[in-house]
């Protein structure tokens, strides 16, 4: 008898099992979602939103017509809505398939939205259980729109893939290191301010704001925002100028001596994926106050921790420049002295030398770089810190997350917390050569 009714329940269980499968949504009937840009409409409260979803027969060179090659590999559409579940709804009525949201890579705010506030867009987010922490999460520098029509892959042919190696990649410290995850728990906490990478889109010189080479649309149902046809735009170098270069400002500094400061949109020539990711948005309460390029984001990526190896140029006299590979496997050690209201932020590298001026190395020696180079990127760290972040009161670095550790209890804390803004910041940088490449002469000899 026990083993009848163990075997009507097996039934069962097997039944329900295979009627739930039945009832769920067939992978071939769903979009997948790779990235989301949100812009101002128009009308008040109101977003465009524009969603990028992938071809799958395209990416797996299933379908005979541009299968694997990069060309229509994602479809982008545009609808205005007040939120992100109305704007799928809208979608769901413009494609066949029912839009996922669970491989989402990116989400792409304009830069007026930004310098408002994204809060009310996170937090609906977070109540998707669709979504995942590990979305990345972008500030465009014009219009989210086009930046996410003029994604043309080069290399990478699933999307999902491209944004992932873009955003997350460790040797390029040219961009901060940050997720949905992070972004909503450093806003719910306030223990620490937000940064976001940048990201641009290349403006060629007889081109119109806003608008792509030879008036390719660069989306849409044609071309999916990856096969707007400027194809020739290679070809001619003077259709490829980017206009946007003559507005980065070189640097006045030793620290990665005659490199510019740039920021996405402003580095890329002769090439087809007129989009980049480079410099950093960084917010306040919320909303984005200020934006840096490069050198500064790199900078920033050394006093918080995230970086991790890239190379340096360093200007260590009047005329010689020394080129290392730069690397930090020990995070920055804070010390806060309340007393005297002081932080010191301690940073850790290690480099080998790719470039050597002998001349300058035979004078100064091995030790005699080390210091100059210790001083360069001492200074170049603190004028960063006290005529970048200071002045907008963002604290970027996690000071207050840091303070916290100073108090007894939250209340406490929470009494004080607002002093460590105004402490003096000192930074103290530890760096020293370890593999030099060539037998170098030490000084005197």
């Amino acid at each position: 008898m026990k083993s009848i009714k163990a075997a009507i329940c097996a039934a069962a269980l097997m039944l329900t099992v295979l009627l739930s499968g039945c009832m769920g949504k067939e992978p071939n009937d769903l979009a997948y979602v790779v990235a989301l840009g949100f812009d101002k409409a128009d009308a008040p409260d109101n977003y465009v939103m524009t969603i990028q979803f992938a071809r799958p027969t395209n990416i797996s060179g299933g379908s005979s017509e541009g299968g694997g090659s990069g060309q229509g590999i994602v479809e982008n559409i545009a609808v205005e809505a007040p939120n992100i579940y109305a704007g799928i709804n809208l979608a769901d009525h413009i494609v066949s398939k029912k839009l996922t949201l669970a491989h989402s890579k990116l989400i792409v705010f304009s830069e007026e939205i930004a310098k408002e506030g994204v809060g009310d867009i996170m937090e609906t987010l977070a109540r998707n259980e669709e979504t995942r922490p590990d979305i990345f999460l972008a500030v465009a520098t014009g219009s989210a729109q086009e930046y996410l029509f003029k994604v043309k892959p080069v290399v990478e042919v699933n999307p999902a893939r491209y944004y992932q190696l873009i955003y997350e990649q460790h040797y390029a410290s040219g961009i901060p290191k940050n997720t949905a995850g992070d972004f909503y728990y450093n806003q719910k906490s306030g223990l620490r301010d937000n940064v976001l990478p940048l990201a641009g889109t290349v403006r060629l010189e007889n081109e119109e704001e806003g608008g792509q080479l030879n008036g390719s649309s660069g989306g849409g149902s044609g071309s999916g925002g990856q096969g707007g046809s400027n194809s020739d735009s290679g070809s001619d170098p003077d259709k490829t100028k980017n206009e946007l270069q003559k507005n980065a400002p070189p640097t006045d500094q030793k620290f990665e001596y005659r490199l510019k400061d740039y920021i996405a949109g402003q580095v890329a020539i002769n090439q087809n994926n007129e989009s980049e990711t480079m410099g950093m948005a960084y917010f306040s309460g919320g909303k984005e106050v200020g934006r840096t390029g490069s050198l500064e984001t790199e900078l920033y990526n050394m006093l918080v921790g995230y970086f991790e190896e890239s190379y340096l140029t360093l200007m260590c006299d009047k005329k010689n420049a020394v080129t290392v590979l730069a690397l930090s496997n020990k995070k920055p050690k804070y010390e806060i002295d309340r007393k005297n209201r002081r932080v010191t932020i301690t940073m850790y590298f290690e480099s080998d030398l790719y470039s050597l001026p002998t001349d300058y190395l035979a004078e100064t020696g091995i030790d005699g770089f080390e210091r100059a180079a210790r001083e360069e990127i001492t200074a170049a760290s603190e004028k960063f810190i006290n005529e970048t972040i200071r002045p907008s009161g963002a604290d970027i670095l996690g000071l207050r997350s840091r303070f916290k550790s100073c108090f007894l209890t939250n209340a406490e804390y929470e009494k004080h917390k607002d002093e460590i803004m105004d402490y003096d910041i000192k930074v103290n940088t530890r760096f020293r050569v370890r593999r030099t490449g060539l037998t170098i002469k030490e000084a005197g000899e």
